[in-house]
């Protein structure tokens, strides 16, 4: 299962990876006090889930951040031949303005055959901003695997 992700192996367009250049040294501009909340904000929908991830957010100093979001940025490594021979379950948030998840996940989905179950109501952090919705999409895809249990 994967939740609100790019497609790490995936293509990239022209645009995609200009963005991911910027990405790992646009945070060294935001002011280390309003880090916290503003990647709450652009993370969670919910109040419960943004209160939770400034909370998770604040335990990092801005150095540590950005050398989280370096490592993050790097996982992507275009190979579009690359298939997992495993069942794949995408699920992402319909409001995650997180990168290009919103774009990447469904043409994902429809290069490997999987299917993208797409939350209402949630952001990046879709198991914080709808768990029940999360859970039951889980517990469904399981269900279709011979000897999950």
């Amino acid at each position: 299962m994967v939740l609100d992700s790019t497609w790490n192996t995936g293509p990239l367009t022209r645009t995609e990876r200009f963005l991911l250049k910027l990405a790992a040294p646009a945070p060294s501009i935001i002011p280390a006090r309003s880090l916290p909340a503003l990647m709450a904000r652009a993370s969670a929908v919910t109040p419960e889930a943004r209160s939770d991830a400034t909370r998770a957010f604040s335990h990092m100093t801005k150095k540590q951040f950005i050398e989280v979001w370096k490592a993050t940025v790097m996982f992507v490594d275009p190979d579009p031949s690359y298939r997992t021979s495993i069942p794949l379950c995408l699920i992402r948030g319909a409001h995650d303005k997180t990168g290009n998840i919103a774009t990447a996940m469904p043409r994902w989905a429809d290069t490997v055959g999987a299917t993208e179950h797409v939350v209402p109501g949630a952001g990046h952090l879709v198991t914080q901003d709808a768990p029940d919705a999360v859970t039951a999409i889980m517990q469904a895809f399981l269900a279709t695997i011979p000897n999950a249990a």
